[in-house]
Formats: structure tokens, sequence, C-alpha cells
């Protein structure tokens, strides 16, 4: 046999392994000491909440757009340069 279908081999044998050892219940269950133990696969709602720093950026927004809106507005209603010469 080659040397690279035994590395296949052991790694596969190696992987099934440890996810036989790791599924077992005994390593499922929390100590409570790591920040994040709770679970987050689900959440409540907070309705039409919406916190303060995403309220002024999107008034940051709004107000950049209208910014870019009034100047093109005046861009396009001014009078055409002449040449001087």
């Amino acid at each position: 046999m080659s040397k690279e279908i035994d590395d296949e081999g052991s790694e596969q044998v190696k992987q099934a392994v440890f996810e036989t050892i790791f599924k077992q219940s005994r390593f499922g269950v929390r100590d409570g000491l790591n920040e994040y133990d709770e679970d987050y696969t689900t959440f409540n709602d907070l309705g039409d909440l919406i916190p303060t720093e995403m309220q002024l950026a999107m008034a940051r927004l709004e107000t950049q757009t209208n910014d870019q809106d009034t100047a093109l507005s005046a861009t396009e209603t001014a009078p055409p340069r002449t040449r001087q010469s």
C-alpha cells in the first residue's frame, strides 16, 4: 500500500474515533464556567426597538443623502457657464 492511502485511511479512522468519543453524553454537560454557556439558538423578540447607535447612523446617512441631493439639484438648476474669450 502506498503511504498516501494509509494516511487517508488513518485520518478517516481518527475522525470516526473522535466523533464517537465526543458524541458521548458526558461531553455535552455544561459546567457553567464559560461566558457563553447559555442557549443562544433562540432569542426574545425586541419588537420595534432600534438601538440608539443605529438611530444615529440612520440619521447621519439620511442627512448625507439629503446633502448630496441638494448639491445635485443645485448643479442641475444653475445656469450653464459661458466661455469668456
